[in-house]
């Protein structure tokens, strides 16, 4: 066929590399009878944007060694709004230690929350240190917004949908059941799934928020274990909230996030102004999206907010931040690290999750700059958790329905020294 082209036709196959620049893709399609040709246009914009995602994506495959000790990735059908490690003991297999965690997706008209088992094997002959492994799965009415295991008893999880939050207590024979119990607030709540948090000192001490601002304290270890509903012992209601935590080293304080831009704590012992015992203003004019208690010095606190920046404060002096970072995007979470005192990982909504180094603040290299960064493809990351058994595993799920654990490289986390030839380095912007 292509013998008897005329000249000029021939012409306009060999130089088909340089449609792109005239922004027309051609498709020929030919049958015995005749031949048509079928022309689609793209914009620049679009096919711009094609070749960079692309570009970005085969960049980051290259990176990966050099970024990352391991990591490991699975799809979901849709995305979790949850990962979540168990706070149970790391058990020992065959092929390494095996890490639970825990995600919640859709399959169908099918709603479960998903235990997973995460295998490092460092003496991997593939060179893949981690996998998944699905365990079981648990079928629930509605979506699950969120969950937290009880770090006394991982059988028991804290859960949260739009319309309750519950506990569930997991089987011992058989982990894909477990009985359910709702919370009931003894005042009125709004929607549920907001926000909750186990008491880390206190074996059964839960608090959570709801949309409305009403904070109620559940007591789940006097509770009777066989009830359909376990009753609030105490609540609170000053501001809406947007997340609630329990001081991780002392057992009576928890504060909130409020949207009206200030941290609240509240102390269980103090009985006059409904126990609180701070309120303080720490992004003017602007919501707080979330805080965390450092794990290791109970006056440390930070916070992020939609103003892009992130505080971090001393309980005892509040007037002033102790030090302000601008991540130039709104974070989403913030968490400490629980082995290590000066790690900070923040999570944004577009620019993925961010690992600073406090130590490191007012040096010239690093300083400002995050110690590490985990990028993805760009996407939103809907949530991420430090592994309680190893300072370095991550893990988390973003919105493209993507559930990742990772290990940063020795050699950054470790401040290492490493000769990588200039040529095999390729820009940290994927």
């Amino acid at each position: 066929l292509m013998g008897r082209r005329p000249d000029r036709e021939k012409e306009q196959f060999s130089t088909f590399s340089h449609i792109y620049a005239t922004s027309v893709v051609f498709l020929v399609v030919q049958s015995m009878s005749e031949r048509k040709r079928v022309c689609h246009i793209k914009s620049d914009p679009e096919i711009k944007g094609e070749v960079i995602s692309l570009y970005k994506k085969s960049r980051r495959k290259r990176n990966a060694p050099i970024i990352y000790h391991a990591i490991v990735e699975m799809p979901l059908l849709l995305p979790s709004a949850v990962f979540q490690w168990s706070t149970g003991p790391v058990e020992q297999v065959q092929e390494g230690s095996s890490h639970d965690c825990l995600v919640a997706t859709t399959i169908g008209k099918n709603h479960i929350l998903r235990f997973t088992q995460i295998i490092l094997n460092e003496n991997a002959n593939d060179g893949k240190k981690l996998r998944f492994k699905k365990k079981c799965d648990i079928r629930f009415k509605q979506a699950v917004q969120i969950a937290k295991y009880m770090p006394q008893d991982a059988r028991i999880l804290a859960l949260g949908t739009n319309l309750f939050d519950a506990v569930l207590r997991l089987n011992e024979s058989d982990q894909a059941s477990g009985e359910v119990s709702k919370l009931q607030s003894a005042i009125p709540a709004g929607s549920g799934g907001k926000s909750l948090s186990w008491n880390k000192i206190k074996a059964g001490l839960l608090i959570t928020v709801f949309s409305n601002g009403a904070i109620s304290l559940y007591d789940i270890e006097h509770g009777v274990k066989n009830d359909s509903t376990v009753p609030s012992i105490e609540n609170y209601k000053v501001c809406l909230i947007n997340e609630i935590h329990w001081h991780p080293k002392l057992e009576s304080i928890f504060g909130g996030a409020g949207k009206n831009g200030n941290i609240c704590i509240w102390d269980r012992r103090i009985k006059a102004s409904k126990f609180l015992v701070h309120n303080f203003s720490t992004h003017v004019g602007n919501e707080v999206s979330s805080f965390s208690f450092n794990c290791f010095n109970e006056n440390i606190l930070a916070s992020g907010s939609d103003d892009k920046s992130v505080k971090l404060w001393d309980l005892r002096k509040t007037g002033r931040p102790l030090h302000i970072y601008f991540p130039g995007n709104a974070p989403r979470k913030l968490m400490w690290c629980p082995r290590n005192e000066v790690m900070l990982g923040c999570a944004f909504q577009k620019n993925g999750l961010h690992i600073y180094d406090v130590n490191a603040i007012g040096q010239e290299i690093v300083g400002n700059d995050p110690l590490f960064v985990h990028s993805g493809y760009k996407n939103n990351l809907l949530d991420f958790d430090w592994n309680s058994h190893l300072t370095w595993l991550l893990g988390g799920s973003n919105d493209r329905g993507i559930i990742s654990a990772w290990i940063p490289a020795k050699e950054i986390v470790n401040d290492e020294d490493v000769n990588i030839p200039d040529e095999e380095l390729e820009p940290l912007d994927f």
